[in-house]
């Protein structure tokens, strides 16, 4: 539990550096944006009973998340037509890498969260746990360019965007639910109100 109340302490004094910096005007901060993800997705594992089923699920959920992010950059297909920037650090085949590490935070805070609330069955979890990763990107994709993440053609997410995230979201989820790992994880409520704040606060500043 003390392990778990550093690293929520932790997590704040990022975003909390984060905000000072968006207050501040200082767009040079986002290039971190690699670094906050690893470290987050770190220090919510920290809150997961440790087992090597969650690092495998997870694995999956990265590859599986980078490569459709590959598959959409490279035919436009999936989510609509864009290119990332700079900001999101090295990539492959036009995506950077640091992707994987975003599905697997919003995958796993959305279904962690999930997993207190909602006790039916695994569609009806992997479908709300869907819809909370549809609702951040929501956030994200107002703030995405300007922050140097990635730029759409049309200049704003298509609904085309949302509906895949939905999808493919849902699929994910229902994965994640059917392999039974352990998910209830009191940080993930804290990461994923963060992470809302910050795009909030992006939006106004940026």
């Amino acid at each position: 539990m003390r392990i778990q109340f550093v690293g929520g302490l932790i997590i704040i004094i990022i975003y909390w550096v984060g905000f000072l910096g968006l207050a501040t005007h200082n767009i040079s901060i986002l290039k971190l944006t690699p670094i906050n993800m690893m470290v987050s997705l770190t220090i919510l594992n920290l809150g997961y009973k440790p087992s090597w089923k969650i690092y495998q699920v997870q694995m999956l959920v990265f590859l599986f998340g980078y490569l459709i992010e590959v598959l959409g950059v490279q035919t436009r297909f999936v989510f609509g037509s864009y290119v990332y920037l700079n900001n999101l650090g090295f990539k492959m085949w036009e995506t950077p890498v640091i992707m994987g590490i975003n599905w697997c935070i919003t995958v796993f805070c959305s279904a962690s969260m999930v997993s207190y609330w909602q006790r039916g069955s695994d569609f009806s979890k992997a479908l709300l746990a869907a819809v909370l990763m549809v609702f951040m990107d929501l956030f994200i994709e107002q703030i995405c360019e300007k922050a140097g993440f990635w730029k759409w053609e049309l200049g704003r997410a298509p609904i085309q965007n949302y509906l895949a995230w939905l999808v493919i979201g849902f699929g994910i989820q229902f994965f994640v639910f059917k392999s039974k790992v352990l998910l209830n994880n009191y940080l993930s409520f804290l990461l994923y109100g963060l992470q809302i704040i910050f795009f909030i606060l992006a939006q106004i500043y940026l």
